[in-house]
């Protein structure tokens, strides 16, 4: 795993622009430099059930060809003065939930691509605007991982874009993803349920950090576009369905509920009697298929409870030296496993590549069928 620092000025360089122009799409293959990545045995006797979800048709408050206009300013922790800024616009091609698809331009620049962004990162669906709690796929700007944000009806408001000022629905979200603290405020335009203003604050280690704060400065709207969630879209807070929104840090799950725990307890079961899951939000197809294989296999071991490590961007040094130390002392050949420890002992692990049936048999006691190591 890649050494992970809290330097502030290691944030600001890695600042892709417009800071949610972020691809976080899936790709096949194993992850580059990792060791024993060819498949393991696998088993068919036992189809993985498809995951059930929660189908939804959302109205959005955006159509292909229109334009948004933003501005981003990045700010360190406790400063008023931002270290960067940029201004950027956004042109809608696609909405593939949880992402708005599109094409972006720096202004001044030459520099365009494509943009994936995550829905809460650009607007709130109608059917939720004003609900005093919901929850929403987003992206942290600059840092590039996502989550399911879950948040709180703040209050009212108005913002002004340029000549024009308009009534905005405010939405706040608080959570300690270990050794992250991340606060988020987002601001909807009352009407349409745009995305007019953002602020993200990261602050790890309880002392550096940075804020990030979006302003639209124009929009071209056109319509609503309707949006149907995938059949096993789980989204709400501490667990989703798609590892690209899956909370990180150090998780138990049991039954599809998710809940954040201590690193400690996490070190404590891997010493003593557990399960141990530690993952990385990779990107890759096959890491995907393997966190929904586990999920769904939770849902028919209910009582199993699985201490997950989950690593990526916004994880801090003290878990990553967890994740380490749990899958050295296991002799894990890669980097995403799950573990059966016994008196701290690994009795039995699975690979990403291996089956729904050898999850399944892990988290529910039952004999090993091979295929494991």
């Amino acid at each position: 795993m890649a050494h992970k620092t809290a330097a502030v000025a290691v944030l600001i360089i890695s600042l892709i622009v417009g800071g949610y122009l972020i691809y976080l799409g899936y790709t096949t293959g194993g992850q580059a430099g990792e060791a024993g990545g060819a498949p393991v045995n696998q088993t068919t006797a036992t189809a993985a059930p498809k995951l059930k979800g929660e189908k939804e048709t959302y109205t959005l408050p955006l159509l292909p060809g229109e334009k948004l206009y933003y501005t981003n300013a990045y700010y360190p922790l406790h400063s008023n003065k931002p270290a960067s800024n940029s201004t950027y616009w956004i042109q809608i091609t696609d909405v593939d939930w949880p992402f708005i698809v599109g094409t972006y331009q720096l202004a001044g620049q030459n520099r365009t691509g494509v943009a994936r962004m995550a829905v809460g990162n650009l607007a709130i669906p109608r059917e939720l605007l004003g609900s005093s709690s919901v929850t929403l796929p987003v992206v942290v700007p600059a840092i590039g991982s996502g989550l399911c944000a879950g948040l709180s009806l703040e209050g009212r408001g108005n913002y002004t874009m340029g000549n024009k000022t308009v009534p905005v629905v405010v939405y706040e979200s608080s959570m300690n993803l270990t050794g992250t603290r991340l606060l988020v405020k987002l601001y909807y335009e009352a009407s349409s349920g745009l995305l007019v203003k953002a602020n993200f604050t990261i602050v790890l280690g309880g002392k550096a950090g940075m804020s990030i704060v979006q302003s639209l400065i124009n929009a071209s709207k056109g319509g609503t576009l309707r949006v149907s969630t995938p059949d096993t879209w789980i989204c709400k807070p501490y667990l989703s369905s798609d590892l690209r929104f899956q909370a990180e840090g150090t998780l138990v799950i049991q039954g599809l509920q998710a809940s954040p725990v201590p690193a400690g307890k996490v070190r404590e079961v891997s010493l003593g009697n557990g399960i141990v899951l530690v993952i990385l939000k990779d990107g890759q197809e096959v890491t995907q298929e393997f966190w929904q294989n586990i999920l769904a296999a939770s849902a028919q071991c209910p009582n199993a409870r699985i201490y997950a490590i989950v690593v990526g961007g916004l994880t801090d040094n003290v878990t990553i030296s967890l994740a380490k130390n749990v899958l050295e002392r296991s002799v894990a050949s890669e980097q995403t496993v799950l573990i059966k420890f016994q008196d701290g002992k690994a009795v039995d692990k699975v690979y990403r590549y291996g089956s729904y049936e050898e999850i399944l048999n892990l988290l529910c006691g039952r004999p090993s069928t091979g295929g494991r190591t």
